[in-house]
């Protein structure tokens, strides 16, 4: 709680220090601490002096003083400020300090809260493509809870979040369950019928597809083949996004709105806004080369039909179904389709190149051009995302926070930060979170890891309790390569890091219960009532202060998991306060002893309790 008001001190000695050289060094005026590792250089430190040295070319320890000597009074909470020989700056807290922040919780109770950083701005919260018409695996999990978890937290902070879930109208499942539906009603119909190449081994794609046939194979009895293929394009996605909310609400997890690109109205303006953007920085652009608006026209479901003919010919030819709006990466063998190189020196901003239309965003900087739009005019996934970010930015969002793969993540960035720049927006208000994918380990009993993409998740929610696989999803940072071993998070006592979550909460209930039947006070209300800082001095034991600094650095982790955008910081802090408290229950007989310690314990037990149940909640967990 006090390490915010630190850092503004240091921030302004350090400008006071170095007035003379503000323009060399206006990259280091923002000042962080980290948490001591050693408690005989105090409880935070700074590396800020031996970035300024690294700068100037000056001696470490020489830079920590001069930024020491400008501060101009040591605040009542700072017991020491000090600069040790390699240049660190280390501030120890005065043992009132810490009183002070079981006082605070008591009063404020789990509104003891970070400061207002963002002052109200509103930030968007998507993850990119999260849910496709695959149905939801492990790897997706990953990116869910994150942007759920995100959802959540940033508020803490001052933003009003808003989080939105990416559907593509689109890609290779659809066409996988396109032919598996063709196959099941020939077969139905005692034909027989060709089998695209991997439906066979997709257990979504066949059982989505008897869905379908149970449901309309009598329906389908009189009407000829070209309306039962209409009636599909519209019935599949239906039955699709029914699986999807059956699923999302079985993870019990707010995944925002989710929207359809594809079908969205907004989508349709933006990318339009987009291209004709375009059209006119491009001063030698006589007449479009893009009929992008024939391929909205064709999505409307009144409008297929009058879809580019030849494609739909292409296709029908080659795939055995007409499915003509939807584009696979794999040629009828499952190859995958190279995409060609654009030309070397294309003339206009816009062009068309081998049945592709092109942007020329090597003239904003970026390292080649990008595919826009795809044979049969359909956008691409990297114009669909530069529509997200500009709908975002354009819809008065501050920042625009995408949880996005780790393999598309930096080429996501790189492709559309130069861009947006040039469409007159700030990239630095755009963040992508990479996000790893995830192994599973012992699913099932299955000796060897599988990867996340191939295990479903609604089959790993259904081994492994919710509170547990939360918990392996954020304990790591997300750019960190995961394994979710069930076997261990089925573990009820040694590697299930919720069992000792509640095993200090009902340690805790039971402390209270005892607490109450001898007559001492067990709310915020009452404690604070009988309490006074001074009151908190008797708490001298070492186990005492350790466990008051361990609960009032929460503040200090929301605002680290808020500027880092790393969820495990939060998990680490929990799984360590309940460890600590555990061991502080063992160690100390509470309940024990003069009248005026005991009350000065529970309050430091009532805010450990505050505090769990905080950051708890954050989690969207109930343990």
């Amino acid at each position: 709680m006090y390490r915010r008001k630190i850092e503004r001190i240091l921030e302004e000695a350090v400008r006071v220090a170095f007035s003379d050289q503000v323009c060399d060094l206006e990259d280091f005026f923002q000042v962080s601490l980290e948490l001591s590792l050693n408690e005989d250089y105090g409880d935070y430190s700074s590396v800020i002096a031996i970035k300024i040295a690294n700068a100037l070319s000056m001696d470490s320890f020489a830079a920590a003083e001069k930024i020491i000597e400008a501060i101009d009074h040591l605040p009542p909470f700072c017991r020491t400020i000090k600069a040790s020989p390699n240049g660190f700056i280390n501030i120890a807290l005065t043992r009132d300090s810490l009183y002070y922040g079981i006082m605070s919780i008591l009063h404020k109770g789990e509104e003891f809260s970070p400061p207002d950083l963002a002052q109200g701005k509103r930030i968007k919260i998507i993850a990119a493509d999260s849910i496709s018409t695959f149905s939801l695996n492990a790897n997706d999990g990953r990116k869910i809870f994150i942007s759920d978890f995100f959802k959540h937290v940033f508020p803490q902070t001052g933003y009003k979040a808003e989080s939105e879930t990416l559907v593509r109208g689109g890609g290779e499942m659809l066409w996988i369950i396109a032919s598996m539906v063709e196959h099941h009603y020939r077969e139905f119909l005692g034909d027989e019928a060709p089998l695209f190449f991997a439906a066979h081994r997709n257990k979504f794609a066949v059982e989505t597809a008897r869905e379908i046939i149970e449901e309309y194979a009598a329906s389908f009895m009189p009407i000829s083949r070209e309306d039962r293929i209409s009636v599909m394009k519209d019935e599949t996605p239906r039955i699709l996004y029914s699986k999807l909310n059956k699923v999302t609400k079985k993870i019990n997890c707010d995944c925002g709105k989710i929207i359809r690109t594809d079908l969205s109205p907004a989508y349709h303006a933006i990318i339009a806004e987009i291209i004709s953007f375009f059209e006119k920085k491009d001063m030698l652009y006589s007449e479009p080369v893009i009929p992008f608006k024939n391929w909205f026209v064709s999505q409307r479901p009144e409008n297929r039909k009058s879809a580019d003919e030849k494609v739909r010919s292409n296709i029908r030819n080659k795939f055995a179904n007409e499915y003509c709006y939807w584009r696979s990466q794999n040629d009828a063998e499952g190859n995958i389709v190279r995409e060609p190189d654009p030309p070397e020196s294309p003339k206009h901003l816009i062009y068309k190149y081998e049945e592709q239309i092109w942007l020329r965003s090597t003239s904003f900087g970026d390292t080649e051009d990008r595919i826009i739009f795809l044979p049969g005019r359909e956008p691409s996934d990297f114009l669909v995302n530069l529509a997200t970010i500009i709908l975002a930015f354009k819809n008065k969002y501050d920042k625009v926070l995408i949880a996005e793969f780790t393999e598309n993540a930096l080429d996501l960035h790189n492709q559309v930060s130069n861009i947006i720049k040039f469409m007159g927006y700030d990239p630095k208000n755009l963040e992508i979170v990479s996000v790893d994918p995830v192994t599973v380990s012992h699913l099932g009993g299955e000796p060897e890891p599988l990867r996340g993409e191939s295990v479903d998740l609604a089959t790993l929610l259904n081994e492994v309790e919710r509170a547990a696989l939360i918990f392996s999803y954020l304990r790591k940072s997300p750019v960190s390569p995961l394994d979710i071993d069930c076997s261990a998070l089925k573990d009820a006592v040694t590697e299930n890091p919720v069992f000792n979550i509640r095993f200090a909460f009902d340690r805790i209930k039971k402390l209270f219960k005892m607490a109450a039947l001898q007559g001492f006070p067990t709310t915020s209300s009452s404690l604070s009532t009988v309490l006074e800082v001074k009151d908190l001095k008797v708490l001298t034991d070492e186990r005492d202060l350790n466990l008051i600094k361990k609960v009032i650095r929460y503040p200090s982790v929301i605002c680290d998991v808020v500027t880092q955008y790393n969820p495990s910081f939060l998990v680490s802090f929990i799984i360590e306060l309940c460890e600590d408290f555990n061991n502080y229950y063992a160690g100390i007989k509470i309940l024990s002893g003069e009248q005026n310690m005991i009350v000065a314990r529970m309050a430091v037990v009532l805010a450990v309790r505050t505090v769990l149940g905080a950051a708890v909640s954050l989690l969207s967990l109930k343990v």
